[in-house]
């Protein structure tokens, strides 16, 4: 933890898979149980005193969130990405 806003180091990173059955709707389901996943992962890592740390890619703060509902609209008309 330091004083910026996503700033330190990866722990875990994984892609989640999607469907054409997916959409904005379901994405954050997806997120979210690959979080847990990876949240088992830190957790254990920790206990067994093993946690290694990737570099990030950032050298400031940057706030990373779920688009909105109009990024996933205009994004879907203009780059076709569902």
């Amino acid at each position: 933890v330091d004083e910026g806003i996503d700033t330190g180091n990866i722990l875990y990173q994984t892609i989640i898979k999607t469907t054409k059955k997916d959409s904005f709707n379901t994405y954050p389901y997806l997120q979210t149980a690959k979080a847990i996943d990876l949240l088992k992962n830190v957790l254990s890592d920790i206990s067994n005193n093993s946690l290694n740390e990737k570099s990030s890619m950032l050298d400031e703060s940057r706030i990373w969130s779920h688009p909105t509902c109009f990024e996933y609209i205009k994004n879907y008309f203009k780059l076709g990405i569902k």
